[in-house]
């Protein structure tokens, strides 16, 4: 299930996160609701609004689902709209009757939005002034269309060219893990480069200049072979790659050491190295990879070929082991070819630099 957008849906923290009119909170467990918390209405007024803004996560258009849920002691009219923050309609779904009378019942609507926009939504309770009890609860507000990058974008993917959408070769949860695997497992040299300004220059109370710096506050910097370039910035705020340094490690701990003294005290130091790739969050539809999306799908298809050949005659392949043998074979074929593909666009697209010998 894709992660809820919509801030203390469940109504756990009272009202935090919503902007309300003619509304209470209350405890819902003696209601036989499994949350703590759900909104309660003002039974002396004829309407109620919840309201809370939210920003679609992701780009371009995506498909969303809300999901309300509503106790009544009788028929009650309920309206949902979706306004951007101009206050122009992205979607209004006109009102609903509950007609479920001392039971929870639940209203979905499906719509479209944009990904990065920001947008207001709002639910309208209607109902006749002293009316008995109206709950609302568990209110979500989710994509239903993943990323392609997600987890679970890939992990579709590669079921589909697996030809197993019924999840017969392998279990469902073992596609997100094969992905995971591909991406955990990928080799140095597709590391993403990061950059952190982790220091600056300084000179000792004598005057002489400090050349070793730690990099122990560099997060995911664990070796210095990870290390690719240092930089420091110079007396007209450009900066510049510091030609001569090393990376010491004493049991794990670095020490940054340049050859020769800075050539100005007060400035700063960032080095740039390379970092491995997290992996993906099943539950999170708009958790993404930076990792090149076909190479992952390849490396993954590999994986799960490679236990399926392990595991002797795959029944659920039609031409069982030796099937499976030529299409691990080719696959992984197609994993380096795009390996190498991925590696000479990224050596295409390195910048020029400027570099001092200080």
């Amino acid at each position: 299930m894709a992660r809820n957008l919509l801030a203390n849906g469940g109504f756990v923290d009272n009202l935090a996160g919503w902007t309300v009119a003619n509304v209470l909170h209350v405890d819902a467990r003696e209601f036989g609701f499994l949350t703590s918390g759900a909104a309660e209405l003002d039974s002396s007024a004829a309407d109620a609004w919840l309201t809370q803004e939210i920003t679609v996560p992701g780009s371009g258009i995506r498909r969303a689902r809300m999901v309300v849920r509503a106790w009544c002691a009788s028929a009650v009219g309920l309206e949902l709209t979706v306004q951007d923050d101009a206050g122009g309609t992205i979607h209004h779904d006109g009102e609903h009757t509950l007609e479920a009378v001392d039971t929870w019942c639940s209203l979905v609507a499906d719509f479209t939005v944009t990904g990065g926009e920001l947008v207001d939504v709002t639910i309208h309770l209607e109902f006749d002034n002293y009316q008995e009890q109206v709950y609302v609860d568990d209110v979500q507000l989710f994509m239903v269309d993943p990323q392609e990058a997600s987890a679970e974008g890939l992990a579709l993917e590669l079921m589909r060219r697996r030809g197993d959408p019924g999840n017969f070769k392998h279990s469902r949860e073992r596609y997100y893990q094969a992905v995971n695997d591909a991406i955990a497992g990928a080799p140095r040299r597709m590391w993403k480069l990061a950059v952190d300004a982790f220091g600056s220059s300084t000179v000792t109370a004598d005057g002489d200049p400090v050349r070793r710096y730690s990099l122990a506050g560099v997060t995911g910097l664990d070796e210095g072979s990870q290390v690719r370039r240092v930089w420091m910035e110079g007396s007209d705020d450009q900066g510049y790659q510091i030609g001569r340094w090393e990376v010491e490690d004493d049991e794990g701990t670095l020490t940054l050491v340049l050859d020769d003294d800075p050539a100005e005290a007060g400035r700063d130091l960032t080095v740039e190295f390379l970092l491995a790739h997290d992996v993906l969050d099943t539950l999170d539809f708009d958790d993404t990879t930076e990792l090149d999306r076909e190479w992952v799908l390849r490396q993954a298809m590999v994986g799960l070929l490679m236990e399926a050949v392990a595991a002797g005659a795959d029944l659920a392949d039609p031409g069982g082991s030796a099937a499976v043998e030529r299409e691990l074979q080719r696959w992984d074929q197609l994993r380096q070819a795009r390996e190498v593909e991925v590696l000479g666009r990224k050596r295409r697209k390195a910048g020029k630099v400027r570099s001092l010998r200080w």
